[in-house]
């Protein structure tokens, strides 16, 4: 059975990190929906996170605010 937690180098993690931001990164919210923000929209719920390569700009919040 593979370990859970192992241990790696800082710049390992930074490195990954990276490279799934980069990649764009989408899921849901865990429990979305009015019960934890009555005033999110449905769509509101779902995150993209990741950077757009034309401008260079962070699109995890942008679409959202």
């Amino acid at each position: 059975m593979k370990p859970l937690f192992q241990d790696q180098p800082l710049y390992d993690v930074i490195h990954e990190a990276l490279n799934v931001h980069f990649q764009c990164l989408h899921f849901r919210e865990r429990h979305a929906g009015h019960n934890i923000d009555a005033h999110m929209t449905d769509k509101g719920f779902n995150n993209e996170i990741g950077v757009d390569l034309e401008t260079g700009e962070n699109s995890a919040w942008s679409k959202k605010i």
